[in-house]
């Protein structure tokens, strides 16, 4: 007996919308799940590294890996994807700082060596800068509100109360702007192939 496309073709339908459906549920989820958990998971990131800024970065960094594996991540404990991710990032950085350090223990000559190790070669400035040039193009990308919040938060290291009194919106929405345009980015930088 043959298949009845229609049928066939409503089954395919559905099966797309189901798919649509839980990747939209993944991504509000992990958004809600980010500002909820984003204090907690800051001071603990803060205890480990030491440094507010290094905590914040790792913080960021957690949210935007995550956005990345989204599709993949239907079913899974968020909460705990988004710690353990941080807690390796925090292990990452915190290994790269002892190695640094003892890099330079051992050179015989450690001002030199440490003058030398941090000027970035032809071709690193040259990726840094196109690097930079992708960011600014997804910063300009977002729309004029979300995009200052961002701006405010990550360039100028203004807090949230400071950012929300200046534009006159609440906490809440600078957090959901910033919140928003880390996923954009983060998904636009993945489209372009950027993220490796």
């Amino acid at each position: 007996m043959g298949r009845d496309p229609r049928r066939l073709q409503a089954v395919e339908s559905k099966v797309v919308s189901l798919a649509e459906h839980a990747r939209g549920a993944v991504e509000t989820e992990l958004m809600r799940i980010f500002d909820e958990k984003q204090g907690l998971l800051l001071q603990y990131l803060t205890h480990r590294l030491g440094e507010a800024s290094d905590a914040q970065d790792a913080a960021q960094l957690s949210f935007m890996r995550l956005w990345e594996q989204r599709t993949k991540l239907r079913g899974s404990n968020l909460t705990a994807l988004l710690f353990v991710t941080a807690r390796n990032l925090a292990t990452d950085i915190l290994r790269s700082r002892r190695s640094g350090r003892l890099a330079l223990l051992r050179s015989e000559d450690g001002a030199a060596a440490d003058l030398r190790d941090e000027a970035p070669s032809t071709e690193q400035v040259v990726i840094a800068r196109s690097e930079l040039a992708l960011v600014r193009k997804l910063i300009g990308e977002l729309p004029p509100r979300c995009r200052r919040a961002f701006e405010a938060y990550q360039l100028d290291g203004l807090d949230y109360r400071t950012i929300a009194d200046r534009m006159g919106v609440t906490e809440s929405m600078v957090r959901k702007y910033v919140r928003r345009a880390l996923a954009h980015c983060a998904s636009r930088y993945a489209e372009l192939d950027g993220w490796k």
